[in-house]
């Protein structure tokens, strides 16, 4: 059985190959970082990148949130490299 703690390291591994290798760019990081929740439409930009790289088990327990805290580390990473 996995623990929530394992679930939310798969999900940031996962948001790191997401942010990474997959993102179009960085207002696509930010929406994904700012999803919360599904949109109550069937709707859930975080499940939904997760499926762009093949994630599965994306409904466990803090997976969600280590995808979104993988991203934001990604987010984090690339913006102090950029100057405006």
């Amino acid at each position: 059985m996995t623990t929530t703690g394992q679930n939310r390291e798969r999900g940031r591994s996962d948001g790191h190959s997401w942010a990474k290798n997959t993102a179009r760019s960085l207002p696509d990081v930010e929406r994904v970082m700012a999803s919360t929740a599904p949109d109550g439409f069937g709707g859930d930009d975080v499940l939904g990148a997760a499926v762009e790289i093949g994630a599965t088990n994306t409904g466990a327990t803090g997976y969600r949130d280590g995808f979104r805290a993988g991203v934001a580390e990604v987010w984090a990473a690339v913006k102090s490299q950029v100057t405006v």
